[in-house]
C-alpha cells in the first residue's frame, strides 16, 4: 500500500486552505505556499495570508505530517515537568498541614520529640508526591505534542494539523484521541488527507483568540526566497537581522527558545522551585514554634545532691 509523502500532504492541505477561506472578505492577493521559515527556527509546512477589508493580515498555517514524522503528532510524556509539579503541590499541601495541626493546638514536641515532626512532614511530602502523580499523570499537561507546541510559539488567526489517513491506525486509536483533544483544547483546526487527495475536516479551528494575545506575531518567508535573498544580500540588512533571530532563538516568556529545545518542550521551573522553598520556610518556621512548647524538666534537689555526693 503507497504511503502518502509528507509534501504532498502540506500541497493538499495548501489547497484545502485556499478552498476553504476563499468566501472570506479580503482585499488585495492572497498568498500561499508550502514550506515557510519563521524567526526562532519555527517552520509552516504550509501558509496562507491576505489582506482583510480592515487592514489587517489574516493568516493561517499548517503542520503537515506523514507516516514518516509520526512522531510530531504523538505525544511524549512530560516526566520530568510532572516531578516537579507533584514535589510543589505536595511540598504545599505537607506544609499547610502542619500548620493547620498547629493551629489546633497540637505540638509534636509536647507528645513526641521535634524530630517526629519532620520525620512526618516527610511523611506527607512523599506520599503526596506518589498521590498527584497517580492521579495527574494523564492529564494534557503532561503529554506535549511536537505539533501543537510549535503552534503555541507564534500567533496566527487560525492553524491547523493536516494528517495523512494513514498515520494512525484508526481513530481510537490513544494518540489521535490526545492529539484531537488537544487541537479541541487549544482552538486549533484539523485536517486528515486521504490517499486519493481528499481533505476532510476533523476538527475546525475556534473564531476566537483562546491565547488573549500572549502569542507573538512572526515574519515567514519561503525557504527557497531566504536562501536566495541571503546569497544575493550578503548578510546584510532587514535579511541579517531576520537568519539572526533564526539562528540565536527567540524569547518567550523571558525564556530563549532554540529549535532544539522546543522539540524536548523544555520549560523553566521556576515557579515549582519557588513554591518548594516558600513551603520549606513555612515548615521550618511552624516547627521552630512547635519546639518552644517542648515540656520542661525540673531537677529533683534532693537527688541531685545525693547524686552529686556519691559522685564526689
Amino acid at each position: 500500500m503507497e504511503i502518502l509523502s509528507e509534501q504532498e500532504i502540506k500541497k493538499r492541505a495548501v489547497n484545502f486552505l485556499r478552498a476553504y477561506y476563499r468566501y472570506r472578505p479580503f482585499s488585495g492577493k492572497v498568498r500561499s505556499s508550502t514550506d515557510m521559515q519563521g524567526e526562532g527556527g519555527i517552520k509552516a509546512d504550509g501558509y496562507l495570508a491576505f489582506e482583510q477589508k480592515d487592514g489587517s493580515t489574516f493568516l493561517a498555517t499548517v503542520e503537515a505530517t506523514s507516516y514518516g514524522s509520526v512522531k510530531e503528532v504523538r505525544y511524549t510524556r512530560q516526566r520530568q515537568q510532572l516531578r516537579w509539579d507533584a514535589a510543589a503541590v505536595s511540598a504545599m499541601g505537607a506544609s499547610g498541614l502542619l500548620f493547620g495541626v498547629h493551629v489546633l493546638g497540637f505540638y509534636f514536641s509536647v507528645h513526641y520529640n521535634i524530630l517526629a515532626g519532620i520525620l512526618a512532614t516527610l511523611g506527607v511530602w512523599a506520599v503526596g508526591m506518589m498521590l498527584y502523580q497517580m492521579f495527574f499523570r494523564k492529564y494534557r499537561r503532561y503529554r506535549a505534542i511536537y505539533a501543537i507546541e510549535q503552534f503555541k510559539q507564534y500567533h496566527a488567526d487560525e492553524q491547523w494539523i493536516a494528517i495523512g489517513e494513514d498515520v494512525f491506525p484508526s481513530l481510537e486509536d490513544e494518540y489521535y484521541k490526545e492529539l484531537r483533544s488537544q487541537c479541541v483544547f487549544n482552538g486549533f483546526g484539523m485536517l486528515m488527507i486521504s490517499r486519493l487527495g481528499q481533505s476532510r475536516v476533523l476538527v475546525t479551528p475556534s473564531p476566537q483568540e483562546l491565547f488573549q494575545h500572549s502569542r507573538r506575531r512572526i515574519a515567514f518567508l519561503p525557504l527557497d526566497v531566504l536562501s536566495k535573498r541571503l546569497k544575493q544580500a550578503g548578510e546584510v540588512g532587514w535579511i541579517k537581522q531576520f537568519s539572526g533571530r533564526i539562528a540565536q532563538g527567540i524569547t518567550w516568556r523571558g525564556m530563549k527558545i532554540k529549535p532544539l529545545q522546543l522539540r524536548h518542550y523544555n520549560r523553566p521551573y521556576f515557579r515549582q522551585f519557588l513554591l518548594i522553598a516558600l513551603s520549606v520556610c513555612i515548615a521550618g518556621v511552624v516547627l521552630w514554634f512547635d519546639w518552644q512548647h517542648r515540656p520542661v524538666h525540673f531537677v529533683n534537689e534532693y537527688l541531685y545532691e545525693k547524686e552529686m555526693v556519691a559522685q564526689s
